[in-house]
């Protein structure tokens, strides 16, 4: 029989924060672990699946789900400590770290937790740079539909598999200012003839009658939008404008978005709470 070793809970602790269920294994109860690194998991995604889905309110069942995620999280955390204590005391063992060392281990677990969690901060990253991107709005260019300081969420899948579509609120790289985000509603596609006129945006000469954008009124103003001088618009690139036509710095002034500098489709309001929701 192999001889067990004792085992330092702090470091179960840390190990546990390094990847969910590791502690577990740390001290000798594997399946135990994986087992709660497979409901974290579940969890998590489950959360994801709900809190992501574009037509879904943040309401008292998404904050309830927030906690009892947040409480599961810390409770891996305890148990990691728990099962190493245990391990030590059904073996009448104990701890092998000298003080020093644990005082150590004590401001890694600060680290860890206050400063950079590797397995959290993979996962966050990997879903920032692939699948979804939080915004802030910086400005009332976007009203009625945004607003200055609504937090969004961004799909930044949905335009490697479809076409950007008229209509779609999209969030882009400035052609003027390649560090700054903006935020505004596609108004003309590639190859189409773009004119504002009398207020409507005329498409190919006909007016567009499509639901928020044939509410809205757009001013003629910039090089873009000048009166009875209708654009193209390039091949791969898209015509965007604000909703709020009075106080939007837009295609109107600098022309053209490339396909290649939008960065998804703006799909939902998470804050304020009070107007959370889907963006139409």
């Amino acid at each position: 029989m192999a001889e067990v070793r004792s085992k330092e809970p702090l470091l179960a602790v840390m190990l546990s924060l390094l990847l969910p269920g590791s502690g577990q294994v740390y001290s000798n109860k594997a399946k135990r672990g994986l087992i709660l690194l497979a409901i974290e998991i579940i969890l998590g995604m489950i959360f994801y699946a709900y809190f992501f889905n574009p037509v879904t309110r943040v309401t008292f069942v998404t904050i309830v789900s927030v906690i009892i995620i947040v409480t599961f999280v810390f409770y891996i955390h305890f148990d990691a400590y728990k099962c190493a204590k245990e391990l030590n005391i059904n073996n009448n063992l104990a701890g092998n770290y000298a003080k020093g060392k644990r005082v150590l281990i004590v401001f890694g677990i600060i680290f860890l937790v206050f400063v950079f969690n590797p397995f959290g901060f993979f996962v966050a990253s990997y879903i920032k740079k692939n699948f979804v991107q939080s915004f802030k709005l910086p400005s009332d260019s976007m009203r009625p539909t945004l607003f200055s300081g609504d937090a969004i969420l961004v799909d930044k899948r949905i335009y490697k598999k479809s076409d950007p579509s008229r209509g779609d609120v999209v969030v882009f790289i400035s052609p003027q200012d390649k560090r700054k985000l903006f935020g505004k509603r596609i108004v003309g596609l590639p190859g189409e003839t773009l004119e504002i006129k009398e207020g409507k945006i005329l498409i190919n000469a006909v007016p567009v009658t499509q639901p928020i954008i044939g509410s809205l009124n757009y001013v003629n103003r910039g090089e873009f939008a000048a009166v009875g001088k209708p654009v193209t618009i390039p091949r791969d690139s898209y015509f965007v404008l604000g909703d709020n036509s009075m106080a939007s710095l837009d295609s109107r002034y600098w022309g053209f978005v490339p396909r290649r500098d939008l960065i998804g489709k703006a799909y939902k309001i998470y804050f304020p709470t009070r107007r959370s929701g889907p963006i139409n």
